[in-house]
């Protein structure tokens, strides 16, 4: 096994004290660990295209190993867990620098503003 992989599988607890893995869990986590980087070159296909920077590409590998159902983005759809209204549903109309999200909730007339931990992304 490649020594950057026997390092992540160490940090992540695979390796730990105690812990051992087989020649057949090893080779599935070896996989895993080459598929992942796989993905990584195929999210950052757009930088190596288009000539953007390292940020860019960072955010574009979080993008891409990102749950869609859980991003928050301007025009996304929110469901409230956390604060006034929770249960509520709306659109995200505005994202302050601060982090602050300012949501019209259905059926309402105006926006109100909820923190993103009082708000999780949903599908619709």
């Amino acid at each position: 096994m490649k020594p950057k992989f026997e390092y992540l599988m160490y940090l992540s607890g695979l390796t730990a004290d105690g812990v051992e893995l087989g020649p057949y869990e090893q080779g599935c986590v070896e996989r895993l660990m080459e598929l992942t980087v796989a993905e990584c070159c195929l999210a950052l296909s757009p930088m190596l295209r288009d000539m953007i920077s390292r940020g860019q590409g960072i955010e574009l590998i979080k993008q891409h190993f990102e749950d869609p159902s859980k991003s928050i983005r301007v025009g996304g759809r929110v469901k409230v867990i956390a604060g006034f209204n929770v249960g509520a549903r709306g659109t995200v109309n505005y994202i302050e620098p601060t982090g602050r999200l300012w949501v019209r909730r259905d059926g309402a007339s105006s926006d109100v503003f909820y923190m993103p931990e009082e708000v999780v992304g949903v599908e619709e």
